[in-house]
């Protein structure tokens, strides 16, 4: 980092010491307090403070208003423009840094790997912007120059709630928080589809398009250190001037956190994707258990479905196993153990032949 830019940023986070927050807007600290008025009538006034939990890193706005003929690349071209004007208005005459612009000192596009830079996405189903720094997409750590570069953003974004998104329309907006791990672009999961299209980096010849796009897909995914997912392609088509687009879904072998951002135009939102949750159904009471006892096995039990028995479940699989016959005489067989009127009759003594499958005769 410059010393002019770290000057600059120094003295304009000391000019506003103490910004007026609305609750769920992001700062540079870990968590956000914010006031809720609760209780009686008689009781107003009385206010709870409650800790928001902030990702670090990540900006996202609510789109309370304005949005007309959304288009996701034109409002994240919008959002970008936005965020490095406000950033430059903070800085002065400093020379706005590649992290902010994606572009290096030449004009030239940045190359993401040496030069990381601000990731800017529209999702529009919920009507959210986001702005990302490189070093959650890339699931590492940040550096201290970037951790600079975000003490400058978040004060830059401080009281941001207007955008002027072109045809898009004049956005009016809310920071909002979200939860890392129920929030469909960020939690775990291990199928992903996608929300805005994927433009391929590397058109694969001799192929058809959906091919081609899921070869592009797995191939994307080994370079931003994901798992090699199964890639089942929507429609694909070319365009002129862009390349290949298309949707997909991605199944990995093993649940994956967002946010997943892939493609040529990744950097300004092309290529979201979201997570489909696998969980059935209501919690079954014994998961709760299982939660209080050991988190982390309730995970594994629930949403990965990891099962690994032992020597106390497989006797208890053999004492239930009358309990649990499907059906009145039926033959059942679960996890290598079978019913007590199924077992050969050697294993239960006696030294006669076992019944024949279908009678009722029990050995006493």
């Amino acid at each position: 980092m410059s010393a002019e830019f770290e000057d600059k940023m120094v003295t304009a986070s000391w000019s506003n010491l103490t910004p007026a927050v609305q609750p769920g807007t992001p700062v540079g600290g870990s968590c956000l307090s914010a006031s809720l008025v609760s209780g009686h009538p008689r009781c107003l006034g009385f206010t709870l403070t409650i800790a928001i939990p902030k990702i670090a890193g990540i900006h996202v706005f609510l789109i309370r208003a304005g949005l007309v003929n959304p288009e996701p690349t034109e409002v994240a071209r919008a959002l970008r423009r936005a965020v490095m004007a406000r950033v430059q208005n903070m800085l002065g005459d400093a020379v706005l840094p590649t992290f902010f612009t994606g572009h290096a000192q030449d004009g030239s596009p940045a190359q993401s790997e040496r030069q990381p830079h601000l990731t800017f996405a529209f999702e529009p189903k919920s009507a959210r912007l986001l702005v990302i720094s490189p070093h959650v997409l890339n699931r590492r750590e940040p550096s201290s120059e970037e951790l600079g570069y975000l003490r400058a953003l978040d004060e830059a974004l401080t009281d941001f709630d207007d955008l002027r998104a072109g045809s898009s329309g004049r956005l009016i907006l809310r920071a909002i928080s979200v939860d890392a791990d129920t929030d469909p672009l960020f939690a775990a999961s291990r199928v992903w589809e996608s929300v805005t299209r994927y433009v391929v980096t590397r058109h694969t010849k001799h192929v058809g398009a959906a091919e081609a796009l899921s070869i592009d897909l797995r191939a994307e995914c080994r370079r931003r250190g994901l798992p090699e997912p199964r890639v089942t392609a929507g429609e694909a088509r070319g365009i002129p001037g862009i390349g290949l687009i298309g949707n997909a879904c991605l199944t990995f072998e093993v649940a994956v956190k967002g946010p997943i951002l892939l493609g040529r135009n990744r950097h300004l939102g092309g290529g979201l994707f979201s997570g489909i949750s696998s969980l059935p159904g209501p919690l079954p009471a014994r998961m709760l258990n299982e939660f209080a006892y050991c988190p982390r096995l309730a995970y594994l039990e629930w949403v990965q479905g990891e099962w690994a028995d032992s020597a106390d479940t497989v006797e208890g699989q053999f004492h239930h196993r009358r309990v649990d016959r499907e059906a009145k005489g039926a033959l059942r067989f679960v996890r290598g153990i079978w019913d007590d009127n199924e077992l050969p009759a050697t294993d239960r003594g006696g030294g006669v032949t076992a019944p024949a499958v279908g009678q009722k005769e029990r050995m006493r």
